[in-house]
């Protein structure tokens, strides 16, 4: 052999050599690589997401066989609901809270010095005295901020029925509803902050807001009939869209009709004796149980 010939296979040996070191290197490179971890984000209350959940499943047989059976995979189930709210804590504190609202960014309001308390609460119903938490904590003793609440008489606790309205103080120091009628009279803030979110046991709701107005004092419940006839929906929708007085506000790419479910936010007005303000969405998503039929 020539010394020619034996560099030609020394340096052909070596950079074989090279290529297998390199493979090995990228091999247990990419064996050792930790997942990415998500930082940040709501934990307890998250925002609830407009894409549905995917639930496609990776079949584990091979693509092409001909001695396996044809057997069409069964989708693998959904996993049940599990609210982000933990009731069984809360039911601790308080047996008869059920729900807990959220609006984002209502705690952070232009022009305010002082930190803007969220609307960011349990609501609860008595199941026998619908005035109760008017001025009563969760801790069932007397408190002039009361609680959220809605009335047992007139509403049930799973927010099927075709309008649910919650009750709050307009609290000067801003606590319950004590900004809502201020940041929802405000038509960049409205703009801006269209939706609400109700947290049950069995599922999450999302509502969209489709008008922010002064109203008058009468029991809307009680008046149409806690909305049996859904007719009367119409009748109701038609006095809010017809409010002409300051402070109202309109989302008119929201279109809302009697066959929609419906939440209203209800306060009394800080310059009105013989007045409330309501603030209205409509159910857009349901994450969790659907309603039943």
């Amino acid at each position: 052999m020539t010394k020619k010939r034996r560099y030609q296979l020394i340096g052909g040996a070596c950079l074989l050599v090279c290529l297998v070191c390199v493979c090995v290197l990228l091999l247990l490179r990419s064996c050792s690589s930790e997942p990415e971890k998500l930082e940040g984000g709501r934990s307890d209350v998250p925002v609830v997401s407009s894409e549905p959940p995917d639930t496609s499943s990776v079949s584990s047989e091979p693509s092409e066989s001909v001695s396996q059976p044809d057997v069409t995979s069964e989708p693998e189930p959904e996993p049940p609901f599990v609210s982000p709210v933990d009731f069984d804590t809360l039911h601790k504190q308080c047996e008869d809270i059920y729900a807990w609202l959220w609006i984002p960014g209502t705690d952070e309001y232009p022009g305010r010095n002082s930190p803007v308390q969220a609307i960011d609460y349990p609501v609860v119903q008595d199941p026998d005295d619908d005035s109760f938490y008017l001025d009563h904590g969760l801790d069932g003793k007397s408190d002039r901020n009361g609680t959220l609440y809605t009335e047992h008489a007139h509403n049930g606790t799973d927010f099927s029925d075709p309008v649910t309205i919650i009750y709050g103080h307009n609290m000067k120091s801003g606590l319950m509803f004590g900004y809502l009628q201020e940041q929802f009279s405000n038509p960049t803030w409205f703009a801006s902050h269209q939706d609400m979110y109700i947290y049950t046991p069995k599922r999450t709701l999302r509502y969209r807001v489709f008008a922010a107005v002064p109203y008058g004092t009468e029991h809307i419940l009680y008046k149409y009939g806690n909305f049996r006839d859904r007719s009367s929906v119409s009748e109701f929708l038609d006095t809010v869209y017809n409010v002409n007085r300051f402070g109202k506000n309109y989302n008119e790419d929201c279109t809302v009709t009697e066959n929609d479910r419906i939440l209203v936010l209800s306060t009394c007005l800080p310059s009105s004796a013989d007045g409330r303000y309501l603030v209205l969405g409509k159910l857009e998503e349901v994450l969790g149980e659907p309603f039943p039929e």
